[in-house]
């Protein structure tokens, strides 16, 4: 189960990644509302020069802010990439064991065939665990 850290940068991705757009766009279009509306309040005019330079400037703090959350968001990929290759690496681990049992079982069985085929065919009493003996007929 990831920690609470992990899941709230989760959350926080799922969420982001709804929203940038709106969010950017949100944040440029008011800035340049309130650009025109203090121009107005203040009797300054607005010419191309201080909208092309508060656009510049907006659209520079947007790209640092976008830029900080994806370096976290890198930082929080490479924490889920580690984490799935511990699992991965324990779930091979348990397979190859598993594999080392199988053959060795098997190795057993042939073993004991070999041994049961050299003795040719001989009848010899089998202990089967909670069923008593049985003999070749």
């Amino acid at each position: 189960m990831p920690d609470n850290g992990l899941s709230n940068i989760e959350k926080a991705s799922n969420w982001f990644q709804k929203r940038w757009g709106g969010a950017t766009l949100y944040v440029v279009c008011t800035s340049l509302i309130g650009l025109f509306f203090f121009s107005i309040v203040y009797d300054k005019s607005v010419n191309l020069q201080a909208v092309n330079g508060w656009v510049s400037l907006i659209l520079g703090f947007v790209a640092t802010l976008l830029s900080i959350i994806s370096m976290i968001l890198s930082f929080y990929n490479l924490e889920k990439s580690n984490e799935l290759n511990q699992q991965n690496s324990d779930l091979i681990q348990k397979m190859l064991n598993m594999q080392v049992a199988i053959t060795e079982k098997v190795n057993a069985i042939h073993s004991d065939t070999t041994r049961y085929l050299m003795d040719g065919y001989r009848a010899k009493p089998v202990t089967i665990p909670n069923s008593g003996t049985w003999e070749k007929q």
